[in-house]
């Protein structure tokens, strides 16, 4: 006779693998059952065990027998997905931690180059305000860098934006530090030019990653 701890086990386990290949939480799972997400809590940490009634409408809402919810065949698969869940969310935190002291490197380079210049030619004219300027599309650079290695390929396109205005905001204050010549207006058509190549750009290649995965599927 299979022990009523085992059965609890394997029950708890079944619940949560099953729940999350549906892309279910446990508040989703709790109201199309009509229960409490206390409930499907206490059946996923083994606590209570749900009767045979919920169990075969659960067995219904994710397509499965009595069996598979029952039994311990998928403990393995379970245990994996744990660990490459855990896995996923310590490298994307990893990773956006890296980027931020990327980012924040940058403006420790800018403000050090400040300093020192500001110190070995204090003679000269200040304008050495402009290594804040260029850190900001710097910055920008960094981040764009990082996110195409392991970012999102959706976030491309507003960084890519944000790099083209803050680089020509930057050159223009370079060149034009009163800003009030009249050829500023020609000049921002540059930026705004570059916004719609950079827009129909990632449109194209997500035109080409979408018929990649429909080729993949086929």
């Amino acid at each position: 006779m299979i022990e009523e701890n085992k059965i609890k086990n394997n029950i708890a386990k079944n619940i949560i693998f099953y729940r999350k290949k549906n892309n279910m939480t446990q508040l989703d799972l709790a109201n199309a059952l009509s229960y409490s997400d206390k409930a499907v809590s206490k059946w996923e940490r083994g606590v209570a065990i749900p009767d045979l009634i919920v169990l075969i409408r659960i067995s219904e809402l994710f397509n499965i027998s009595l069996n598979d919810l029952i039994g311990d065949e998928i403990e393995t698969n379970i245990s994996d997905e744990s660990i490459d869940d855990e896995r996923a969310k310590y490298l994307k935190s990893k990773h956006k931690i890296i980027t931020a002291l990327s980012v924040g490197l940058t403006w420790l380079v800018a403000a050090i180059l400040f300093f020192i210049f500001k110190m070995i030619f204090r003679n000269n004219p200040d304008m050495f305000y402009l290594f804040f300027v260029y850190a900001v599309p710097t910055s920008f650079i960094v981040w764009l860098v990082f996110n195409l290695i392991w970012g999102n390929p959706k976030h491309t396109v507003y960084i890519e934006s944000l790099l083209s205005w803050t680089l020509s905001g930057a050159i223009i204050v370079n060149l034009y530090p009163s800003l009030d010549d009249p050829q500023l207006l020609f000049i921002l058509i540059i930026p705004g030019v570059l916004q719609i190549l950079i827009i129909l750009w990632n449109l194209l290649l997500k035109r080409r990653r979408e018929a990649k995965k429909k080729r993949i599927k086929e």
